[in-house]
């Protein structure tokens, strides 16, 4: 997985590199709040991440992540997984 995150430029969104936008942001010219066009950009490309990574998963492994909703919160359990320790 490791090899695909880093050719593709996308270590950095389960690496903390990448912060998360605001789903919001106020519209300068009607004061009102609006989507934010970074937060969506920043959520289809986490939301293909979370894809690959749990395509990767066996049944088990996946049963135990299948509630987390990002990328980020899946890499972070996996690698913090005593299942996953050498």
């Amino acid at each position: 997985m490791l090899p695909i995150l880093h050719s593709e430029d996308l270590y950095q969104y389960i690496d903390n590199e990448v912060v998360v936008p605001p789903k919001q942001i106020t519209d300068a010219e009607t004061n009102s709040l609006v989507k934010n066009p970074a937060f969506i950009k920043w959520h289809k490309v986490d939301q293909m991440l979370l894809s690959w990574i749990r395509a990767t998963l066996t049944e088990a492994v996946l049963g135990q992540v299948a509630t987390l909703s990002t990328s980020r919160e899946v890499w972070k359990s996996l690698t913090t997984s005593s299942a996953f320790q050498n």
